[in-house]
């Protein structure tokens, strides 16, 4: 047996004994089989580990576990059928034995290996005698069948626990998942291939609550809840969806006795773990506030655009007229003030680029 085997071999040992607790009586009902079947009197049903052999059945023998260093059914794993001992004085390995020279004087011994679906041999059923002896075929088929019997139950029931903790988990995550769902005012809904109902969360379920007087029933085909104004842009993102495409857009709806409001609406296809879609992802999220806000913006935008065209034209009139004096006084070689002068040029001047800055400024708007 070599080294990563042995290392593979005590991993599923630990996996069984660690969770043979809640099927002890059973263990000890195959034991106790075994020496009825066999007519011994004594009978393990063992777990063999790295350096312990620990007792889940057993049958005339008070301790639980021994050194693996002195088991015989460490000989056992060692080989795939039955190991067959009629008399442990005649033979070499066992003749010194502790077990054998001294209590509790074991002179028969037949055990048949636990082998895992995986095929590593974890432990044994064996019985064992004072008296030398052997069995006849049947007692040996019966033998055979109480380990693979005891193999089955063991792996049945790391299969059930594990299943039971991963059904927990998804459980626990699911809940999770659903909290998460039901404190969001993001309505969303999970349909099937065919438009039924299949999830949904609080949000969704008030809405349409409050808007047809009946909440959503699993099942329940969704086209039953829409309007003829909402039905054919519905059906359409919804085949759409189910060919693979996601779908988003904003749209002002109108729904039964409810005011009109504009909605942020999206289509997406819902995938197995294998990804094959098999369904659609419907999310709505109400966005009236942020419509009415935008629409705020954009009117006083437009306002603020208006006011710098109209402060633009009332003073361009007199800006003009200023100009026009100043070019005048220029070309007349008026003998005035220079001074005077260019200081009116110069507020002219500044007067009409901060009319040109408010109007850049308001157009970008």
């Amino acid at each position: 047996m070599n080294d990563v085997h042995e290392t593979f071999r005590l991993q599923a040992v630990q996996r069984f004994y660690e969770l043979s607790g809640n099927i002890s009586a059973e263990l000890q009902q195959l034991a106790e089989l075994a020496a009825q079947i066999c007519n011994t009197p004594m009978a393990l049903l063992s777990m063999i580990h790295r350096d312990k052999q620990y007792f889940l059945g057993k049958v005339g023998v008070v301790i639980s576990e021994t050194d693996r260093s002195i088991s015989f059914c460490t000989h056992t794993i060692e080989q795939n059928d039955l190991l067959i001992i009629p008399d442990t004085l005649e033979d070499e390995r066992f003749v010194h034995h502790l077990q054998v020279r001294g209590f509790p004087y074991l002179r028969f011994y037949a055990g048949a290996t636990l082998t895992t679906e995986d095929g590593f041999n974890v432990g044994s059923i064996c019985v064992l005698d004072k008296q030398p002896r052997t069995l006849d075929e049947k007692q040996c088929n019966a033998l055979r069948a109480l380990s693979a019997q005891a193999t089955r139950l063991m792996e049945l029931n790391i299969t059930l626990q594990y299943t039971s903790r991963l059904l927990d988990n998804q459980e626990s995550t699911a809940l999770k998942l659903r909290s998460i769902l039901d404190s969001s005012n993001v309505h969303h809904i999970l349909l099937g291939r065919n438009y039924e109902i299949l999830a949904y969360n609080k949000a969704a379920f008030r809405f349409i609550k409050k808007a047809t007087g009946k909440g959503y029933i699993p099942g329940d085909n969704i086209l039953a809840y829409s309007t003829p104004a909402t039905e054919e842009i519905f059906k359409n993102c919804y085949q759409r969806a189910l060919k693979g495409e996601h779908i988003h857009a904003e749209r002002k709806v109108s729904y039964y006795d409810i005011s009109p409001s504009w909605w942020e609406i999206s289509y997406s296809p819902a995938r197995d773990a294998e990804g094959n879609i098999i369904g659609v992802a419907f999310n709505a999220s109400n966005i009236d506030d942020r419509k009415k806000v935008e629409e705020q913006i954009t009117l006083q935008n437009t306002t603020l655009r208006n006011i710098a065209q109209l402060q633009s034209h009332q003073a361009r009139g007199p800006l003009s007229s200023i100009i026009g004096l100043v070019q005048i006084i220029k070309e007349e070689e008026y003998k005035h003030d220079e001074t005077l002068i260019g200081l009116l040029d110069k507020a002219v001047q500044q007067l009409d680029d901060s009319i040109r800055e408010i109007v850049n400024k308001t157009s970008s708007l």
